[in-house]
């Protein structure tokens, strides 16, 4: 269903809007309509499959998600099904599965191991896939004859439907778990199974009014997002509501809309009057903040160090590196692009050079092998190319890493789905942790990206992206949830596009009411790539944002006497500290930095011409005087 609503609507310029009547910029005005709602991938086909039947199936479905080959066979048991059947589902309690997984055939081989669950539906109320991947794991080599047993953790969370609306009428908006039966299969893939059993959620059901890791509250925020959102798709009736691009009239721009795209004022609700210490001497350095909790007091009496053109330095120049302040002791670092290992086509000796590293496999080919331990050794891998760094220049590590990308596979045209893992939220968010913690174990700060929303290439530039908040939060957000709360991931790279009409990368509730205060990241958050435009540093700045990748004159101004600005980037240091202080980068101490050579050669060339021009003015001079005494 996303083929109606993609790319440039199979016309050219099919996803600008028409009218407009006030463009400040030159970048085209566009939009892009996530009509189909979580029916995305699997979750479309296989909930289609079961209420149309599997004659429709086999007729749109050749291989189902999680579908693989073996040189070998398997057989799977569950072996507490027992146990599990029949018993209640309740909000602290995790679900263990164990697994009996037998190799079958005549050649040693691991298998995968899939759980998928299936939630009561009732027409007209909260839309939910027919199946939906809750936990997974990858066995161990398995000799013929053999067996293994493997244990798979269940959260109820990982299954819980958004209610954004109050559809089933219970008084809440957010998370919950709607009471009556639910199915957990044992899944060869997501459309056959092995063995299922039945658990319940007794009445009224289970609500998540507050997040489970930091207990703040979890409302609705992004409520403007679906304004534009003409028809939803439901399973009670497809062809009713099945998604279908806009006519000419929905392509003219309404004053509203026109309005807000050219609005780069901040959605950030706070004021700041007092101005914050900055400038002050005393004798705290970034080397005492190694390990140091995120509130601990000491990071004031380092923040106070700063002055103020140091952080509108650090802000500003965080184009694939951080900046040093030696005054503090903060080293520069490089940030290298990704995720297929490192790359940097923009490095230089200024900035780092990254050179010498491996390219690896595409994010989709990692995806497949739902393999956790691969993608945590392969973060380790890349950690210890970081640590040999840049050897032919000052020596230093490769600090950052602008990965991995956890976007999600809306459409198989996507022109980046090659960088992302999976259609579904759960496998990406769950992979990218595993990739984070290998990396971080190396002092690799990874960037998750692109938050969020940046399923396709066309119009990325401030494409206006109109979804529900239960699509947004169930399917978009999940990955970058995971890696933050499992992966404990210090570095977010957000994105071009907008979340309705606000930019994802100026965004106050994403950058700072989702991602910082609901989930509890702590770390940097860089824009992407600032081309200017709809991109307002300051707004990036006052949303949250932290670093603004740029080298082509899109630094923000602030206003080094007001309180509001000063405080605002003092915040933002902290974030870029507290990450650089737990990573690589504090492997060594830094006292100065030894000039390029061809800098050194330039010096020296300059001081010899000089020096050449000083000694022979002298004897020219020398020699006019004894001309003078002569005559």
């Amino acid at each position: 269903p996303t083929w109606q609503n993609f790319g440039n609507y199979l016309s050219a310029s099919g996803q600008n809007y028409t009218s407009i009547t006030d463009k400040i910029s030159n970048y085209a005005y566009a939009f892009v309509d996530y009509e189909e709602g979580i029916y995305i991938g699997y979750r479309y086909y296989e909930t289609r499959g079961f209420t149309d039947g599997e004659g429709w199936y086999d007729d749109h479905v050749v291989y189902p998600f999680g579908y693989g080959l073996s040189y070998t066979s398997f057989t799977q048991t569950i072996t507490n099904k027992n146990a599990l059947n029949g018993s209640s589902i309740t909000k602290d309690n995790e679900i263990s599965v164990n697994v009996r997984v037998t190799n079958t055939g005549n050649v040693a081989g691991k298998e995968v191991v899939q759980i998928y669950v299936t939630a009561p539906y009732t027409v007209g109320q909260i839309e939910k896939s027919h199946v939906v991947l809750a936990g997974f794991a990858k066995t161990p080599m398995i000799n013929p004859g053999q067996n293994t047993t493997v244990t798979i953790e269940l959260d109820p969370y990982s299954f819980a439907s958004y209610d954004d609306k109050d559809m089933n009428l219970n008084g809440f908006s957010g998370y919950e778990l709607d009471s009556g039966s639910y199915t957990l299969r044992l899944g060869k893939n997501a459309h056959e199974s092995f063995d299922n059993f039945q658990m319940t959620v007794a009445s009224p059901g289970i609500r998540f009014g507050t997040d489970l890791v930091t207990g703040n509250e979890v409302i609705n925020r992004f409520e403007d997002a679906d304004d534009e959102v003409a028809v939803l798709l439901s399973r009670s009736d497809w062809d009713g509501t099945f998604p279908s691009p806009r006519t000419s009239a929905e392509k003219i721009i309404s004053a509203i809309t026109n309005e807000r795209i050219n609005a780069t004022e901040t959605n950030n609700p706070n004021v700041y009057t007092e101005y914050p210490i900055i400038g002050e001497s005393n004798e705290t350095t970034l080397r005492d903040l190694i390990n140091k909790e995120y509130s601990d007091p000491l990071w004031e009496e380092l923040l106070s160090r700063i002055t103020a053109d140091e952080l509108i330095d650090l802000f500003n120049k965080g184009a694939f590196q951080t900046i040093d302040i030696l005054s503090i002791g903060k080293p520069r670092t490089t940030e290298a692009d990704g995720p297929a290992g490192f790359v940097n086509f923009m490095s230089s000796p200024e900035t780092g050079a990254v050179y010498g590293t491996s390219h690896y496999t595409s994010e989709p080919v990692m995806a497949a092998t739902f393999n956790v331990d691969l993608l945590f050794s392969l973060g380790e891998a890349v950690g210890d190319e970081a640590l040999i760094g840049d050897e032919r220049g000052d020596g230093a590590p490769y600090s950052g890493w602008y990965a991995p990308g956890i976007n999600i596979h809306r459409s198989l045209f996507g022109g980046r789905v090659g960088e992302y893992f999976s259609e579904d939220p759960f496998l990406s968010g769950v992979l990218a942790a595993n990739q984070v913690q290998g990396a971080k174990s190396k002092g690799v700060y990874m960037m998750l990206k692109h938050f969020a929303v940046n399923e396709q290439e066309t119009s990325r530039s401030g494409v206006a992206t109109w979804l529900s908040e239960q699509t947004l939060r169930e399917i978009y957000l999940k990955p970058f949830e995971y890696a933050v709360k499992d992966g404990e991931a210090t570095g977010v790279m957000s994105s071009f596009n907008r979340i309705g009409t606000v930019w994802a990368g100026g965004d106050y509730r994403l950058l700072t009411e989702v991602l910082r205060n609901e989930w509890g990241f702590r770390g940097t958050v860089i824009s992407d790539f600032n081309t200017g435009s709809h991109m307002s540093s300051k707004q990036m700045a006052y949303a949250g944002g932290d670093l603004n990748l740029q080298n082509f004159g899109q630094e923000w101004s602030a206003r080094k006497s007001n309180a509001s600005d000063m405080t605002i980037l003092r915040n933002a240091a902290k974030n870029v500290l507290y990450t650089v202080a737990n990573s690589n980068a504090m492997n060594t101490a830094v006292v100065a930095y030894k000039l390029p050579i061809w800098v050194v050669a330039i010096i020296i060339l300059d001081s010899t011409v000089i020096g050449s021009f000083g000694i022979w003015g002298f004897f020219a001079i020398k020699k006019s005087i004894k001309v003078s005494k002569s005559k």
